[in-house]
Protein backbone atom coordinates (compact mmCIF):
# COMPACT_ATOMS: atom_id res chain seq x y z
CA UNK A 1 0.00 0.00 0.00
CA UNK A 2 1.44 3.35 -1.59
CA UNK A 3 2.36 5.91 1.39
CA UNK A 4 0.50 8.99 2.01
CA UNK A 5 2.85 11.78 1.23
CA UNK A 6 1.93 14.71 3.98
CA UNK A 7 2.02 18.28 2.35
CA UNK A 8 4.04 20.86 4.69
CA UNK A 9 2.28 23.74 3.02
CA UNK A 10 -1.10 21.94 3.40
CA UNK A 11 -4.12 22.13 0.94
CA UNK A 12 -3.53 24.24 -2.00
CA UNK A 13 -6.49 25.42 -2.33
CA UNK A 14 -6.87 26.57 1.28
CA UNK A 15 -3.43 28.49 0.99
CA UNK A 16 -4.63 30.26 -2.86
CA UNK A 17 -8.12 30.99 -1.14
CA UNK A 18 -6.41 32.83 1.18
CA UNK A 19 -4.11 34.79 -0.63
CA UNK A 20 -7.15 35.85 -3.07
CA UNK A 21 -8.90 37.23 0.07
CA UNK A 22 -5.70 39.33 1.73
CA UNK A 23 -5.15 40.81 -1.83
CA UNK A 24 -9.01 41.53 -2.18
CA UNK A 25 -8.87 42.88 1.40
CA UNK A 26 -6.07 45.10 1.03
CA UNK A 27 -7.66 46.72 -2.74
CA UNK A 28 -11.11 47.55 -0.82
CA UNK A 29 -9.27 48.89 1.70
CA UNK A 30 -7.42 51.34 -0.82
CA UNK A 31 -10.72 52.52 -2.50
CA UNK A 32 -12.47 52.95 0.24
CA UNK A 33 -10.09 54.61 2.60
CA UNK A 34 -8.11 57.76 3.24
CA UNK A 35 -5.95 57.66 -0.07
CA UNK A 36 -2.28 59.70 -0.01
CA UNK A 37 -1.71 60.45 -3.68
CA UNK A 38 1.52 62.69 -4.05
CA UNK A 39 0.77 65.71 -2.26
CA UNK A 40 -3.16 64.89 -2.34
CA UNK A 41 -5.07 63.49 0.24
CA UNK A 42 -8.07 61.68 -1.80
CA UNK A 43 -11.14 60.92 0.49
CA UNK A 44 -13.86 58.63 -1.39
CA UNK A 45 -17.35 58.29 0.18
CA UNK A 46 -19.55 55.70 -1.31
CA UNK A 47 -22.51 56.33 0.46
CA UNK A 48 -23.31 58.97 3.30
CA UNK A 49 -27.08 59.94 4.16
CA UNK A 50 -28.28 63.51 4.64
CA UNK A 51 -27.18 65.65 7.98
CA UNK A 52 -24.68 62.99 8.90
CA UNK A 53 -20.95 63.43 8.87
CA UNK A 54 -17.42 62.25 8.11
CA UNK A 55 -14.09 62.71 9.77
CA UNK A 56 -11.41 62.92 8.16
CA UNK A 57 -7.69 62.69 8.91
CA UNK A 58 -5.55 64.90 6.98
CA UNK A 59 -1.91 63.89 7.49
CA UNK A 60 0.03 66.12 4.89
CA UNK A 61 -1.10 69.73 5.24
CA UNK A 62 0.68 71.24 8.12
CA UNK A 63 -1.24 72.21 10.57
CA UNK A 64 -4.41 71.04 9.76
CA UNK A 65 -5.35 67.59 11.68
CA UNK A 66 -8.47 66.94 11.08
CA UNK A 67 -11.82 67.83 8.66
CA UNK A 68 -15.42 66.86 9.42
CA UNK A 69 -17.32 67.18 6.53
CA UNK A 70 -21.49 67.35 6.96
CA UNK A 71 -23.29 66.55 4.18
CA UNK A 72 -26.51 68.57 3.29
CA UNK A 73 -27.97 65.76 0.70
CA UNK A 74 -27.60 62.16 0.45
CA UNK A 75 -24.30 61.03 -1.19
CA UNK A 76 -23.66 58.42 -3.27
CA UNK A 77 -20.03 57.93 -4.85
CA UNK A 78 -18.17 60.75 -4.24
CA UNK A 79 -15.16 62.07 -3.10
CA UNK A 80 -13.12 65.24 -1.55
CA UNK A 81 -9.79 66.00 -2.59
CA UNK A 82 -7.23 67.78 -0.22
CA UNK A 83 -4.03 69.72 -2.07
CA UNK A 84 -1.09 71.65 -0.59
CA UNK A 85 -0.66 74.40 -3.04
CA UNK A 86 -0.10 77.74 -3.23
CA UNK A 87 -2.33 81.13 -3.73
CA UNK A 88 -2.59 84.69 -3.72
CA UNK A 89 -2.81 86.09 -0.26
CA UNK A 90 -1.76 89.09 1.34
CA UNK A 91 -0.13 88.45 4.84
CA UNK A 92 1.92 85.65 6.65
CA UNK A 93 1.02 81.73 5.94
CA UNK A 94 1.66 79.23 7.86
CA UNK A 95 0.19 76.51 5.42
CA UNK A 96 -1.70 77.07 2.43
CA UNK A 97 -3.99 73.86 0.64
CA UNK A 98 -7.15 73.72 -1.89
CA UNK A 99 -10.05 71.50 -0.45
CA UNK A 100 -12.73 70.48 -3.50
CA UNK A 101 -15.39 68.01 -3.67
CA UNK A 102 -16.71 65.46 -6.56
CA UNK A 103 -20.15 64.69 -6.12
CA UNK A 104 -20.38 65.46 -2.47
CA UNK A 105 -23.10 68.24 -1.67
CA UNK A 106 -20.91 69.82 1.66
CA UNK A 107 -23.12 71.84 4.00
CA UNK A 108 -20.04 72.75 6.55
CA UNK A 109 -16.29 71.25 7.11
CA UNK A 110 -15.37 72.07 10.68
CA UNK A 111 -11.35 72.16 10.93
CA UNK A 112 -9.41 71.02 14.04
CA UNK A 113 -5.87 72.72 13.79
CA UNK A 114 -2.58 71.43 14.98
CA UNK A 115 0.22 73.24 15.07
CA UNK A 116 3.60 73.40 16.90
CA UNK A 117 4.15 76.25 18.40
CA UNK A 118 7.67 76.72 17.85
CA UNK A 119 7.14 76.66 13.96
CA UNK A 120 4.67 78.93 14.10
CA UNK A 121 6.52 81.85 15.99
CA UNK A 122 9.36 81.09 13.51
CA UNK A 123 6.54 82.13 10.50
CA UNK A 124 5.97 85.29 12.55
CA UNK A 125 2.54 84.44 13.55
CA UNK A 126 1.71 85.26 17.54
CA UNK A 127 -0.62 82.33 18.54
CA UNK A 128 -3.54 84.76 19.04
CA UNK A 129 -3.33 85.97 15.52
CA UNK A 130 -3.83 82.64 13.58
CA UNK A 131 -6.77 82.29 11.55
CA UNK A 132 -8.16 80.32 8.81
CA UNK A 133 -9.34 82.12 5.50
CA UNK A 134 -11.47 80.39 2.75
CA UNK A 135 -11.12 81.88 -0.44
CA UNK A 136 -10.10 85.03 0.91
CA UNK A 137 -12.94 85.13 3.56
CA UNK A 138 -11.70 85.06 7.35
CA UNK A 139 -12.90 82.54 9.39
CA UNK A 140 -13.60 82.68 13.32
CA UNK A 141 -10.88 80.70 14.31
CA UNK A 142 -10.58 79.20 18.30
CA UNK A 143 -7.67 78.10 20.46
CA UNK A 144 -8.91 75.35 22.25
CA UNK A 145 -6.25 74.01 23.83
CA UNK A 146 -2.18 73.54 24.04
CA UNK A 147 -0.47 70.77 25.67
CA UNK A 148 2.90 72.35 26.16
CA UNK A 149 4.35 72.04 22.49
CA UNK A 150 1.54 71.89 20.09
CA UNK A 151 -1.47 74.46 19.68
CA UNK A 152 -4.96 73.46 18.61
CA UNK A 153 -7.65 75.46 16.74
CA UNK A 154 -10.88 74.70 15.54
CA UNK A 155 -12.58 76.41 12.41
CA UNK A 156 -15.86 76.38 10.74
CA UNK A 157 -16.18 76.70 6.93
CA UNK A 158 -19.47 76.49 5.02
CA UNK A 159 -17.93 76.14 1.77
CA UNK A 160 -14.60 74.55 0.09
CA UNK A 161 -12.22 76.40 -1.90
CA UNK A 162 -8.57 77.72 -0.92
CA UNK A 163 -7.64 77.65 2.03
CA UNK A 164 -4.75 79.66 4.16
CA UNK A 165 -3.68 79.29 7.58
CA UNK A 166 -1.79 82.48 9.14
CA UNK A 167 -2.31 86.27 9.22
CA UNK A 168 -3.67 88.70 7.17
CA UNK A 169 -1.78 92.22 6.91
CA UNK A 170 -3.26 95.48 6.58
CA UNK A 171 -3.43 96.64 3.17
CA UNK A 172 -1.37 99.63 2.44
CA UNK A 173 -2.73 103.00 2.91
CA UNK A 174 -3.53 104.74 -0.78
CA UNK A 175 -0.85 107.45 -1.83
CA UNK A 176 -2.48 110.58 -2.73
CA UNK A 177 -0.64 113.18 -4.73
CA UNK A 178 -1.37 116.88 -3.42
CA UNK A 179 -1.10 119.04 -6.07
CA UNK A 180 -0.75 122.80 -4.80
CA UNK A 181 -3.03 125.16 -5.97
CA UNK A 182 -1.47 127.80 -7.96
CA UNK A 183 -1.39 131.09 -6.41
CA UNK A 184 -3.95 133.38 -7.74
CA UNK A 185 -2.20 136.61 -10.22
CA UNK A 186 -2.65 139.82 -8.76
CA UNK A 187 -3.00 142.41 -12.01
CA UNK A 188 -1.23 145.60 -10.59
CA UNK A 189 -3.41 149.02 -11.59
CA UNK A 190 -1.48 151.75 -12.78
CA UNK A 191 -0.84 154.85 -10.79
CA UNK A 192 -2.85 157.53 -11.06
CA UNK A 193 -0.86 160.30 -12.41
CA UNK A 194 -2.09 163.86 -10.02
CA UNK A 195 -1.12 166.89 -11.56
CA UNK A 196 -0.26 169.64 -9.26
CA UNK A 197 -1.16 172.85 -10.23
CA UNK A 198 0.89 175.31 -9.04
CA UNK A 199 -1.12 178.65 -8.84
CA UNK A 200 0.95 181.62 -10.08
CA UNK A 201 0.49 184.42 -7.72
CA UNK A 202 1.22 188.11 -8.72
CA UNK A 203 2.41 190.57 -6.24
CA UNK A 204 1.05 193.62 -7.17
CA UNK A 205 3.72 196.80 -6.75
CA UNK A 206 3.45 198.66 -3.50
CA UNK A 207 3.56 202.20 -3.02
CA UNK A 208 6.55 203.75 -2.19
CA UNK A 209 6.44 206.76 -0.28
CA UNK A 210 8.85 209.40 1.10
CA UNK A 211 10.32 207.91 3.75
CA UNK A 212 10.98 204.41 2.11
CA UNK A 213 12.42 206.37 -0.78
CA UNK A 214 14.14 208.47 1.75
CA UNK A 215 15.59 204.97 3.22
CA UNK A 216 16.19 203.27 0.17
CA UNK A 217 13.40 200.95 1.37
CA UNK A 218 12.37 200.60 -2.18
Amino acid sequence: MPKKRNNKYGNPGIVIGTLVLFISIVFLVTLGGNNITGDATIQTVSRADAGSSLLFEIRHIPGVHTAEVFFSEQVNDGRIVFTEEESNFNGLTFAQFSALEEGIPVKQVVFTLKIKESELLASGISSADLSLFVNGKELSTTQTRTDGTYLFYQSTSDSLGEFVIGKRLPLPEPVIDIIPEPEPIVKEEPTPVVEKIVEEVTEEPTSCGFFKRLFRLC
